[in-house]
């Protein structure tokens, strides 16, 4: 009868140890699996933050091409978007390096002086120095906000025409 307490004392602790090493192993490869799953998502919300600060890129050389006229049309600053930025902040932030956020933030805060003129596409506005100091700010960060994404990101500085607007 002894034997048999012994038997089945050694099967009680291999069972635990298994049981517990299966439970290491399992929450390890779901650790993992995590992970992965949020350098993914983050890694497609950093590309379409690109998207956007390429599109908004766009829309300021066309206001830099007509803001030497005297007037805006107001469609034009109604076409800046920051809906992946606000939507994907948490990702985006988790994702990019201290001087990539900062490069993208100043971008984005650089755009303020044209959040008022967004609710009204139809109007149009008159070109101070103000709106004109807009424009030039814009025109320096949004191609240093895309040249730093992409470093951050591991994804080649291109196009090239970013690199020129910099020097």
């Amino acid at each position: 009868m002894g034997i048999l307490v012994m038997v089945d004392l050694w099967n009680g602790i291999f069972g635990l140890v298994a049981a517990v090493f299966g439970g290491v192993v399992t929450g390890l490869f779901m650790r993992s699996q995590q992970k992965a799953e949020f350098r993914q998502r983050a890694n497609e919300a950093v590309r379409a933050l690109l998207v956007e600060l390429e599109e908004n890129r766009s829309v300021i050389l066309d206001m830099q091409r007509r803001s030497s006229a005297v007037v805006l049309d107001g469609s034009i600053p109604a076409r800046l978007k920051r809906l992946v930025w606000d939507a994907q902040l948490p990702l985006i932030a988790g994702f990019l390096d201290d001087a990539a956020l900062s490069a993208v933030i100043k971008a984005y805060r650089s755009s303020d002086c044209f959040r008022g003129l967004i609710p009204n596409p139809d109007a149009t506005y008159e070109v101070d120095a103000n709106l004109n100091n807009g424009i030039i700010a814009m025109s320096e960060l949004f191609p240093q906000a895309i040249i730093a994404v992409r470093r951050a990101a591991s994804l080649p500085v291109r196009p090239k025409d970013l690199s020129d607007s910099l020097t």
